[in-house]
């Protein structure tokens, strides 16, 4: 027994000695002889912060101070607190860790170095001066919360992990000047606008986000990105002159709003996860490919709007595009549907374009169009499902290449559509004017509305 108790006790004094020593508040006093932080004279109870403790400045001493090369560098947060009249300017680096940055008051000069901020950072006075330095975000859920808005010289948004992210607070506004990152993490809520000349960088680490990444500066600017792939927050191209372009293969973005200027995707692929709106400027879609991934978004644009491939390819089957009524795309070169609905507006088929219909495709109630002469053919996966299909051709056939196709609507005014001996379902209405012919061949018509189902052989 007392060997038992022997061990228990050195077990409990071991457990003791080894937990880690509490973080401490440490205020500012000026009492050193120097303006450094390493001299801890300038600190209360004459002890330098480390990485376990917070920094305070407040009216105890509102003595300049300097974060100098013989500080450790890493703090846990900061906190420049009303009274404090002061300037602190960084001569090295500063790693907040874990806590916050806040600001009510004095001088924060950021010099040419870098502040790593992983908390909040809330900035409701004072002055804060980026000089040519870089402000690393590196996200805990953390916000950002300014007074309208901050200028940054270099700013990188890297999270922690992926599934941490930053919030810009509503209305607010980050203004790069130099350079803006996004490397890890989503970016949500407010906008961070690139300044003249600024560059702006994308990775494929990135996850995007609910803010707006805005270009707003005449001239043209290219998005540089680091793999063949990457992401960003929303895009609002709001140029008075000039072309807004990537230089990777695959673009990946929130959202796309363009007021001015002109978008340009050359060559590439430009996936848009949620709406897509265009009031004035120009969508200049190359050779390239827009994926709309759909999330209950929708695609308002000035009545029509010419695309080279465009696929519909939603999230999941529940969510879903709507194109805004009375608008038009036109796939010049290929249309595709992929998976989830696509409603309202209209879809036209370009002279030689291709329709792909896909079997976990849902339809929807948008119209494919197809008005140009020739014969067409869409083409598809067995039990596919479109949209509504509007034939309206001068002259030749539209047929389909799977053995079953669901349709949500069927209009057929002029030109041949012909079935063979497949199978062919109208989800609503079927309606064919006095115009064109209507070929069923052998096949199986289903006209399935409100759970009616009639269904004949020719």
């Amino acid at each position: 027994m007392r060997g038992l108790c022997t061990t228990v006790v050195l077990g409990l004094a071991f457990f003791i000695f080894a937990l880690p020593a509490h973080a401490a508040t440490l205020t500012w006093d000026g009492g050193g002889t120097t303006n450094n932080w390493s001299e801890c004279a300038n600190w209360t109870t004459d002890t330098c912060p480390t990485s376990a403790d917070t920094a305070v400045f407040d009216s105890t001493s509102v003595k300049n101070a300097t974060v100098d090369a013989s500080f450790g560098g890493t703090i846990v947060g900061l906190t420049i607190s009303t009274g404090y009249t002061g300037t602190i300017t960084l001569a090295r680096s500063l790693d907040i860790i874990n806590g916050a940055y806040s600001q009510a008051d004095g001088a924060f000069d950021l010099s040419s170095q870098t502040l790593t901020v992983r908390g909040n950072l809330t900035i409701s006075g004072g002055t804060f001066t980026p000089g040519t330095g870089t402000v690393v975000f590196r996200g805990n859920n953390s916000t950002i919360d300014v007074p309208t808005s901050l200028s940054l010289y270099n700013v990188d948004f890297n999270t922690i992990s992926v599934s941490f992210g930053i919030t810009i607070s509503s209305g607010d506004t980050l203004t790069a000047t130099n350079r803006a990152r996004f490397i890890e993490g989503t970016v949500g809520v407010g906008t961070i606008d690139v300044g003249a000349g600024a560059t702006v960088y994308a990775s494929s680490t990135a996850d995007g986000g609910s803010a707006t990444v805005k270009f707003a500066q005449a001239g043209d600017e290219v998005i540089q990105c680091d793999t063949s792939s990457a992401r960003l927050p929303g895009l609002l191209v709001a140029k008075s002159s000039g072309t807004l372009s990537f230089n990777c293969p695959s673009l990946t973005i929130s959202s796309t709003t363009i007021t001015g200027g002109t978008l340009a995707i050359g060559t590439n692929t430009l996936t848009v996860v949620g709406g897509f709106t265009q009031t004035t400027g120009t969508f200049d879609a190359g050779t390239g490919t827009v994926v709309f991934r759909g999330n209950n978004s929708t695609i308002d644009v000035p009545t029509s709007l010419s695309l080279y491939n465009v696929d519909f390819n939603t999230i999941s089957v529940s969510f879903g595009i709507t194109i805004s009524s009375g608008d038009t795309l036109t796939a010049t070169n290929r249309a595709r549907f992929i998976e989830g609905t696509v409603g309202v507006g209209t879809i036209d088929v370009g002279a030689g374009a291709t329709v792909y219909a896909s079997s976990t495709a849902d339809g929807g109630s948008a119209t494919v169009q197809f008005t140009h002469t020739g014969d067409e053919s869409i083409i598809c996966d067995n039990n596919a499902a479109m949209p509504g299909i509007l034939e309206n051709k001068s002259s030749g056939t539209l047929t389909y290449s799977c053995s079953t196709l669901t349709t949500y609507s069927f209009t057929l005014q002029n030109g041949t559509f012909s079935l063979g001996s497949k199978t062919f379902t109208v989800s609503t209405n079927f309606t064919h004017t006095a115009g064109g012919i209507f070929d069923s061949g052998t096949s199986a018509v289903t006209f399935s509305s409100g759970g009616d189902y009639r269904r004949f052989y020719k």
